[in-house]
């Protein structure tokens, strides 16, 4: 059976359990750069009536010299969520910040958060395994027949490294978001799976 590329929302109601209060003092990021037709782009994603821009998230630079985010911003109302990655810093070792976001009717609400520590070497992995899925292109920009998507998960892919920033969004046909989903899927899986025996002896969170 093949598997499902996007299951991170299955995973709300955990983090929303373990969740800390949001990092406050985020400001809107600027953006050089307009989506397009072809789904992918250089320079800053423009964030437009989406969970970035409704979260008020912080610019990429402003994070750390190489960074992956992944975002998404369901059709429909349904939860979305924000998962910022970035590598060694001066003060630290890479790090995830995963947010969780339910969708008001004109606001984006706190859900929960989960932030963990990631050794050099898995960051590394990880980083070189996206670099390589964005380096595909999407399909529009492949020459593909296109697809038309009424709704889904909304999925963008933001990088910057080496100075460089670019950026994929979409999620139709072969779009190499739905990888990149899975990939983080696994990864926010293994936390959640280390964290269980310390879970045993907690109250239930109420669903």
């Amino acid at each position: 059976m093949r598997r499902k590329p996007h299951r991170t929302a299955a995973l709300l109601a955990f983090f929303a359990f373990l969740g800390s209060p949001l990092a406050a003092g985020a400001s809107p990021s600027s953006a050089s750069e307009t989506p397009s037709a072809l789904n992918l782009g250089e320079g800053i994603y423009a964030a437009h009536r989406d969970v970035l821009n409704g979260t008020g998230s912080r610019p990429l630079r402003k994070i750390a010299d190489d960074v992956i985010r992944f975002s998404s911003t369901p059709a429909l109302g349904a939860p979305g969520y924000i998962i910022e990655l970035h590598g060694k810093t001066r003060d630290q070792g890479p790090q995830v910040l995963a947010r969780f976001f339910r969708h008001g009717i004109d606001r984006w609400d706190p859900d929960g958060e989960m932030r963990f520590a990631l050794s050099e070497d898995a960051y590394d992995d990880l980083a070189g395994t996206i670099d390589e899925l964005l380096a595909q292109g999407t399909p529009e920009s492949r020459g593909q027949v296109r697809w038309i998507c009424m709704d889904g998960p909304g999925f963008v892919t933001e990088r910057l490294t080496k100075g460089r920033a670019h950026w994929l969004s979409g999620f139709c046909g072969d779009n190499p978001n739905n990888a990149i989903a899975a990939l983080l899927d696994g990864l926010l899986e293994q936390q959640v799976a280390s964290r269980l025996p310390s879970l045993k002896t907690r109250k239930s969170p109420r669903l």
